[in-house]
């Protein structure tokens, strides 16, 4: 049975705030081959788990606020100035690397560095490449993928995991996920993923990690299509448990959209609908579907994306994520240097994140749609 008949559907709920509605994960949907919709279908007992009334971390939303308190506000509006120079000065260093590699480069890559026009050979649905780690051609892919802002899948043929690697116990026991919110659990920046570790530093030998890696759990099932604020990174999103129905929209066709801003990042509005009716107005994306073991390889930050959960295909548990972000600067975003050198709420929102770093908090509860 494929990831798209097995996509949960989402019900609504009624303190969404002004970014629409949210949705639990309840049973399943189809995703149409021909046109990318999704309809709902009956439920599944064997993804049906018992859930609190209440999130067991902090809780982050519009409904919400940032979840802060005096001691964390506090601390915040110490951090808070560090934070907004260290963008700044981010910002001013990631133009001048940029620049000066299309100096030495000189177009590595087919369309590297230049969003300013649409690809004519392509339209509509795109499927993304998968190559085998023990036999990718990871010059090639630093030349054709990852400058020139294409994703592409590293999963082995015979299905064995990339990594041992599991979520903090502290986020995952007894599974009580608060339904409608993405749990986040932070680890260690120096964690080790083993081979998974080897495969991402041959695809970026001379960048190191943007963050501390971070592990995407919960009973959700889908955010609005957004990309990231912050500092330009790629992302290599790892897919322990659960499957995921994924959209990317490479770098020169989401840097025409007319996004809006939330607290993390830039989104269509209410495409976090079923019928991903945004997908229309799109010229081209791409599309995959996630299994377990396998590893997405795109710019977090310079291409729109959404994710769709589905259940384990063996046990029909929730999905369980990794996100290891590269400090890596490809086809970059004007608006999110914009952001990075004069938004004063992103500033604040990151100095919340530092602050759940220094406050050693084991997990943030996210609203799915707090976008």
């Amino acid at each position: 049975m494929s990831l798209s008949e097995l996509i949960f559907s989402i019900s609504a709920t009624p303190d969404s705030g002004p970014v629409g509605e949210q949705n639990s994960l309840k049973g399943r949907v189809k995703h149409s081959n021909e046109s990318s919709n999704v309809t709902a279908s009956s439920a599944s007992p064997a993804i049906e788990k018992k859930t609190p009334a209440k999130p067991q971390h902090r809780l982050v939303g519009f409904s919400t606020g940032l979840g802060g308190d005096l001691v964390r506000d506090a601390l915040a509006a110490i951090v808070a100035p560090f934070v907004a120079v260290s963008f700044i000065i981010m910002a001013a260093c990631e133009a001048v690397v940029h620049y000066g590699r299309k100096i030495v480069l000189r177009r590595r890559a087919t369309n590297a560095y230049d969003v300013s026009k649409l690809r004519d050979d392509v339209e509509g649905k795109l499927e993304v490449d998968v190559f085998d780690p023990t036999e990718a051609d990871y010059d090639r892919l630093q030349r054709e993928y990852v400058e020139a802002g294409i994703p592409f899948i590293i999963k082995r043929k015979d299905g064995k995991p990339l990594t041992a690697a599991k979520p903090p116990a502290a986020a995952t026991e007894g599974a009580d996920f608060a339904k409608d919110c993405i749990r986040v659990a932070p680890t260690h920046y120096l964690a080790n993923f083993d081979n998974l570790d080897g495969i991402v530093y041959h695809l970026f030998p001379y960048s190191m990690r943007a963050y501390w890696p971070i592990w995407f759990l919960g009973s959700y099932a889908q955010g609005k299509a957004h990309s990231d604020l912050g500092p330009h990174t790629m992302n290599c999103y790892y897919l322990k448990k659960g499957t995921k129905d994924v959209i990317v929209a490479p770098p020169e066709v989401t840097e025409r959209l007319p996004l809006l801003k939330g607290l993390d990042g830039v989104y269509i509005p209410d495409s976090e609908d079923l019928t991903r009716a945004y997908l229309k107005d799109l010229p081209y994306y791409y599309h995959c579907e996630l299994t377990p073991g396998a590893m997405l390889v795109f710019s977090n930050s310079s291409c729109l994306h959404q994710f769709m959960n589905g259940p384990d295909p063996v046990d029909g548990s929730y999905p369980e994520a990794l996100s290891v972000r590269i400090k890596h600067t490809v086809t970059p975003s004007f608006r999110l240097w914009k952001h990075m050198t004069t938004d004063y709420a992103m500033w604040w929102r990151f100095t919340g994140v530092v602050v759940n770093q220094i406050l050693c908090e084991p997990a943030e509860d996210r609203e799915a749609k707090y976008l």
